[in-house]
């Protein structure tokens, strides 16, 4: 398997995996896993990549309703309002317990 991203616990000596390591153990700013804060990081100098809160894909869990990792999430929240989600205009959702979105 093609390594491609930087080993956050190798990054700081921790790793415990070594050869079987599914992630990079090689210092290359190019291949730096993203900064858990993204674009909202203020640590000087941070070696991790950052991007634009807009570039960032959706998260899925908490478009159904909830994310267990809250703000340091890798993926964007995006706030919905009910006018927003499908078929509830209409005041019932032919999917029930099956939709996706939260109710």
């Amino acid at each position: 398997r093609l390594r491609t991203v930087v080993c956050r616990h190798w990054l700081r000596d921790l790793c415990m995996k070594g050869a079987a390591c599914e992630f990079l153990h090689q210092y290359d700013l190019s291949k730096m896993p993203l900064c858990r804060h993204g674009d909202r990081c203020k640590v000087k100098d941070c070696p991790f990549r950052h991007i634009n809160e807009a570039d960032r894909l959706e998260c899925v869990f908490y478009s159904q309703g909830f994310c267990i990792h809250g703000p340091f999430c890798r993926y964007r929240h995006v706030r919905r309002e009910r006018a927003d989600l499908p078929h509830f205009l209409s005041g019932e959702c032919p999917f029930g317990d099956g939709c996706h979105f939260a109710h």
